[in-house]
């Protein structure tokens, strides 16, 4: 692609290796896009006050939409308000019970003042929600941002130009990263070529909706995009917090493409082990 009248070179980098790391993390920091491999799909990922850049880039037509965030555990601690969800949700959390949705859901959380003001107009519904990918604290990319840049979390939309397709392989996240001039695209290893043949869950991530108070002894839980997974996979991914007083349900936002649900095996119960088996489908492990 030709940007200011000159061909842009695409580096491809690798996320096993502290180089590519640190090529990726560096791109990031400087203001560029990077283009990453989330495992079932990759993301246009990018600095929050990018976002009117990352629009024009991709072909959106305005109002422009509410833009998720990566970040992990921690950070969502921070920036969640835990005065407006029901006791048993926030105790769930408090535990630690959200891990067992990193690297395989969006969480839709309620966001603190703090977190409002921090995150940006672009980054915050009309409900006063936050839209996070939960990734683990020990992920390489974000582990650099936090230690070299000081950056705790940064905006993702899916790779594609607004209307076509998500892009889920390498070839076609190359072409689209092209188009849009990004300078890095970074994949999980040099091994990408299989992993992405042999991924079983590929598409958009689901979201789950942690919001509203129901009733002094049951709270709800929304799957409001089931994306590439089973509504009853995600269910059992969320025993501990059904098992707690927790009402799913499974009920889209908004009519999208057809996507192919991948559905776990039964006999998968544990919500840890059920977590590690859709990181392995997804080319993550």
């Amino acid at each position: 692609m030709l940007v200011n009248g000159r061909k842009n070179k695409l580096k491809t980098v690798y996320l096993d290796s502290i180089r590519g790391v640190d090529t990726a993390a560096d791109a990031l920091a400087g203001g560029e896009i990077v283009v990453v491999d989330y495992g079932a799909t990759f993301g246009t990922t990018f600095l929050p006050f990018l976002r009117k850049r990352v629009a024009q880039v991709r072909k959106e037509t305005e109002p422009l939409a509410t833009v998720s965030l990566v970040m992990t555990h921690s950070q969502v601690m921070r920036w969640i308000d835990f005065d407006t969800i029901h006791p048993k949700l926030k105790s769930l959390i408090e535990a630690g019970h959200l891990d067992t949705l990193e690297g395989v859901s969006f969480i839709r959380f309620p966001a603190s003042t703090i977190a409002k003001q921090l995150a940006g107009e672009y980054h915050v519904n009309s409900l006063g929600e936050i839209q996070a990918f939960l990734v683990p604290e020990s992920d390489k990319l974000m582990r650099r941002l936090r230690e070299r840049h000081n950056i705790h979390y940064v905006g993702v939309r899916s790779a594609n130009i607004h209307g076509d397709p998500e892009e889920f392989n390498y070839s076609g996240a190359h072409d689209y990263a092209e188009q849009i001039g990004a300078k890095v695209i970074a994949v999980q290893s040099r091994n990408y070529n299989n992993i992405h043949l042999m991924r079983q869950r590929v598409g958009s991530q689901p979201i789950i909706q942690f919001n509203y108070q129901a009733t002094e002894e049951m709270f709800e839980i929304t799957l409001v995009r089931a994306g590439n997974t089973h509504p009853e996979t995600m269910r059992r991914l969320l025993t501990n917090f059904v098992s707690a007083g927790g009402n799913f349900k499974h009920q889209e936002e908004k009519v999208g493409p057809l996507r192919k649900w991948y559905d776990s095996p039964l006999n998968l119960e544990d919500p840890r082990l059920l977590r590690e088996h859709l990181l392995q489908v997804s080319g993550l492990r």
